[in-house]
């Protein structure tokens, strides 16, 4: 899989995701910031890593970019959200490495603000996006 623009690389994966959810788990636009008790499991896609490519000359500007699908429970309570993050991110990550062409797949668990039980589920993805300069203002 090969994308040129990360926005779309972004779009394409919640675009795989969200069909494979579970009901009642919210997939945020943004990067959340949690700082209240959570009234569903939330999932949000970030931008992790960006590397050389395996293989390909430099010049060729190609890149792996690395995108997290970050799930999280909103159960505080160690045992039941352990229980309820493991139980989510198994059946996901067989559908992902099932239904995709990405260049690796990683899964790793993680607690999100020190209180809610997750996992981080890493996509490799092959692009030759280049970032695009923001537009400045005119002073």
């Amino acid at each position: 899989m090969s994308h040129s623009d990360l926005a779309t690389i972004r779009e394409y994966v919640a675009g795989v995701l969200r069909p494979r959810l579970p009901d009642g788990w919210k997939l945020s636009d943004t990067i959340p910031t949690i700082d209240r008790k959570l009234a569903r499991p939330l999932v949000w896609l970030e931008y992790g890593e960006f590397s050389p490519l395996d293989g390909v000359p430099p010049a060729a500007l190609a890149i792996a970019a690395q995108l997290d699908i970050c799930l999280v429970t909103n159960r505080t309570d160690m045992r039941a959200g352990e229980t309820a993050a493991d139980d989510m991110v198994a059946a996901l990550y067989h559908e992902l490495v099932a239904a995709t062409s990405f260049y690796a797949i990683t899964a790793r668990k993680a607690v999100f603000e020190g209180a809610y039980y997750g996992w981080r589920i890493s996509l490799t993805i092959a692009t030759n996006a280049t970032p695009t300069t923001p537009d400045t203002e005119e002073e």
